[in-house]
């Protein structure tokens, strides 16, 4: 299974991105959107899966989706993995997902940290931009998850 992972377009679709993701069987757009136009050309190559950033005024997406795949669960959110794994196990409500996606930061990322695999796609758009544009593909196969980044 073949992901698509994208984050921090604040209303930019690079045509780059697009082509990076044809094949994928879904793409997943960790917040930060900035406009409905954007998932639109996203499922234009596969269906999207989106979450609410701290930019996204007005877009009716949730804070935080759970992706059940054959390999494990993802958690796809926007805000700090670490600040919302403490939050919930402070609430008696952890549930400890296999890959986390993330954005905010616009700085690509690819960590394990307690059996856990974190990824931040980086920074699609224009805008804000601390480090070179990218987006990333994460395979799910029997040897477990593989990813990459592909810079924009």
């Amino acid at each position: 299974m073949l992901f698509g992972l994208i984050a921090d377009t604040h209303g930019y679709t690079d045509p780059k991105a697009l082509e990076a993701f044809r094949g994928a069987d879904r793409i997943l757009h960790a917040g930060d959107v900035g406009s409905p136009d954007v998932l639109t050309e996203l499922e234009t190559v596969a269906p999207v899966t989106a979450v609410l950033g701290n930019m996204d005024w007005g877009l009716d997406l949730p804070e935080r989706e759970i992706i059940e795949t054959p390999w494990g669960k993802i958690l796809l959110q926007h805000k700090d993995p670490w600040e919302e794994r403490r939050d919930s196990a402070e609430k008696g409500r952890r549930s400890v997902p296999s890959i986390i996606v993330h954005g905010h930061t616009h700085r690509r990322r690819q960590e394990w940290r307690d059996g856990v695999l974190f990824i931040n796609p980086g920074a699609a758009g224009l805008r804000h931009i601390r480090d070179v544009r990218s987006v990333a593909l994460l395979e799910l196969g029997e040897e477990g998850p593989k990813s990459r980044f592909v810079l924009l």
